[in-house]
């Protein structure tokens, strides 16, 4: 795993429930090489109004070096 911060909080416009759209959370990492890389989250209710995550660490699962496939663990901040 790799560290990365939140960065924002957006809408999923995609989605709809109950006409509102739940949110996801942008974590940007940084690589021992200075490259800079964004993750989504998934898209949840629990997200919304919750700006107090913007600027926490979480861990980012990457499976190999391309990032391609990822999973951002934010349920020990929800």
């Amino acid at each position: 795993y790799v560290w990365g911060e939140i960065t924002a909080l957006e809408a999923d416009i995609k989605i709809q429930i109950n006409h509102r759209h739940p949110y996801y959370a942008v974590v940007r990492c940084v690589s021992t090489y200075g490259n800079r890389t964004s993750f989504r989250t998934y898209s949840t209710m629990a997200l919304r109004g919750r700006e107090d995550l913007i600027g926490r660490k979480v861990k980012v699962y990457v499976a190999d070096d391309t990032y391609r496939n990822y999973y951002v663990d934010i349920s020990s901040l929800l």
